[in-house]
């Protein structure tokens, strides 16, 4: 009796034991259904980029147009390479009419002074010129002419002289014995007066420039030029 007790309880134990063995056998099928699905659902996806497009690039010709180079001839070559010997502000010296002039710059005088430079009168440059200093007593110059005809010069008060502003005065020339040959020339700062006398016959010429007005009431002389004055 006892016997068949413990039997019957013993199968009852086993029957609790399948039964409680079969759920935990349930759920773990369970959560390894769970496991699966959410593993393919969030490994599983697969996100697509798009990548950017190749962006395309444009080719450009350009079409240059040759321009020919300047012919040079040999003269402009020279010229261009070939530095200025003179300077260009400083005109060159003039050349006397004919081969018989003279210019008195290059000649020594007889009696008295003068001084020998360039000089300029109302803008125009006179390179082989003498000038002499002019006041109201007169100053002068003795120069031989004998076997020559002319004398010509461009007379003026020289323009970087003191007291030129405003100032007159005369060239005169006159011969051996005192006697004027030819007509005065008046000068002034703000023009050249054309002196041209005829020579002939005469050993020398006595040249004298006289102040008959200054510009300056304290002035009491300026220079008298004779620009490129020649004889011939």
């Amino acid at each position: 009796m006892d016997l068949d007790k413990k039997t019957d309880s013993d199968r009852e134990e086993r029957r609790r034991r399948r039964r409680w063995g079969v759920i935990p056998r349930w759920l773990e099928v369970l959560a390894i259904c769970l496991a699966t699905v959410a593993a393919g659902f969030f490994g599983g996806r697969v996100t697509v980029v798009q990548a950017d497009a190749p962006t395309p690039t444009a080719t450009v010709t350009a079409t240059v147009t040759a321009t020919p180079e300047p012919v040079v001839s040999a003269k402009e070559a020279e010229d261009e390479t070939v530095p200025p010997t003179t300077d260009p502000t400083t005109p060159e010296p003039s050349t006397p009419d004919n081969a018989s002039s003279v210019y008195l710059a290059d000649l020594d005088p007889v009696e008295g002074d003068r001084n020998v430079q360039p000089i300029t009168v109302h803008g125009r440059h006179y390179a082989k010129s003498i000038t002499l200093t002019c006041s109201s007593s007169g100053t002068s110059v003795v120069y031989s002419t004998s076997g020559y005809t002319r004398l010509k010069a461009q007379a003026a008060i020289v323009a970087d002289s003191p007291n030129a502003i405003g100032s007159v005065g005369t060239i005169k020339v006159t011969n051996a014995a005192g006697e004027q040959i030819g007509e005065d020339a008046t000068i002034q700062s703000s023009k050249a007066t054309e002196l041209s006398v005829d020579v002939t016959d005469q050993d020398q010429v006595e040249i004298a420039c006289v102040m008959t007005k200054s510009g300056d009431e304290d002035g009491w002389y300026f220079y008298g030029g004779l620009g490129d004055a020649t004889l011939s």
